[in-house]
Protein backbone atom coordinates (compact mmCIF):
# COMPACT_ATOMS: atom_id res chain seq x y z
CA UNK A 1 0.00 0.00 0.00
CA UNK A 2 1.34 3.60 -0.80
CA UNK A 3 1.53 6.08 1.68
CA UNK A 4 2.13 9.84 1.50
CA UNK A 5 5.94 9.22 2.47
CA UNK A 6 6.45 6.24 -0.18
CA UNK A 7 9.14 6.80 -2.79
CA UNK A 8 7.93 6.93 -5.86
CA UNK A 9 9.20 4.01 -8.12
CA UNK A 10 12.02 5.06 -10.63
CA UNK A 11 10.87 6.48 -13.76
CA UNK A 12 11.16 3.80 -17.17
CA UNK A 13 11.03 5.39 -21.16
CA UNK A 14 8.56 3.43 -23.48
CA UNK A 15 10.34 4.89 -26.24
CA UNK A 16 13.14 6.54 -27.64
CA UNK A 17 11.71 9.83 -27.03
CA UNK A 18 10.93 9.07 -23.79
CA UNK A 19 14.40 7.94 -22.90
CA UNK A 20 16.69 10.13 -24.35
CA UNK A 21 14.37 13.34 -22.59
CA UNK A 22 14.92 11.68 -19.63
CA UNK A 23 18.50 10.98 -19.82
CA UNK A 24 18.96 14.80 -20.42
CA UNK A 25 16.72 15.79 -17.82
CA UNK A 26 18.97 13.66 -15.39
CA UNK A 27 22.49 15.05 -16.87
CA UNK A 28 20.66 18.84 -17.02
CA UNK A 29 21.71 19.00 -20.92
CA UNK A 30 19.49 21.07 -23.24
CA UNK A 31 19.54 19.33 -27.05
CA UNK A 32 21.84 22.40 -27.84
CA UNK A 33 24.12 20.98 -25.20
CA UNK A 34 23.89 17.65 -26.31
CA UNK A 35 24.21 18.82 -30.03
CA UNK A 36 27.52 20.37 -29.36
CA UNK A 37 28.68 17.58 -27.57
CA UNK A 38 27.77 15.09 -31.02
CA UNK A 39 29.24 17.88 -32.89
CA UNK A 40 25.92 18.18 -34.73
CA UNK A 41 23.12 21.01 -35.82
CA UNK A 42 20.32 21.06 -32.89
CA UNK A 43 18.01 20.74 -35.64
CA UNK A 44 19.21 17.25 -36.47
CA UNK A 45 19.15 16.38 -32.62
CA UNK A 46 16.10 17.52 -32.27
CA UNK A 47 14.70 15.72 -34.84
CA UNK A 48 16.35 12.41 -34.40
CA UNK A 49 14.92 12.51 -30.58
CA UNK A 50 11.07 13.24 -31.74
CA UNK A 51 10.85 11.70 -35.13
CA UNK A 52 10.76 7.79 -34.66
CA UNK A 53 11.96 6.90 -37.88
CA UNK A 54 14.35 9.75 -38.70
CA UNK A 55 18.07 9.81 -38.46
CA UNK A 56 19.10 6.41 -37.11
CA UNK A 57 22.95 7.16 -37.01
CA UNK A 58 22.19 10.29 -35.50
CA UNK A 59 19.97 8.12 -32.72
CA UNK A 60 23.13 5.85 -31.95
CA UNK A 61 25.08 8.79 -30.91
CA UNK A 62 23.12 9.79 -28.73
CA UNK A 63 22.17 6.59 -27.28
CA UNK A 64 25.95 6.17 -26.87
CA UNK A 65 26.41 9.77 -25.62
CA UNK A 66 23.46 9.61 -22.75
CA UNK A 67 24.51 6.11 -22.02
CA UNK A 68 21.24 4.00 -22.31
CA UNK A 69 19.94 1.52 -24.78
CA UNK A 70 16.38 1.00 -25.74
Amino acid sequence: MATANSTPPPLQAASFKEAAKLAMMRRNLTVAALANRLGRQRNTVSIAINHETMCPGVKEEIKKELGFHI
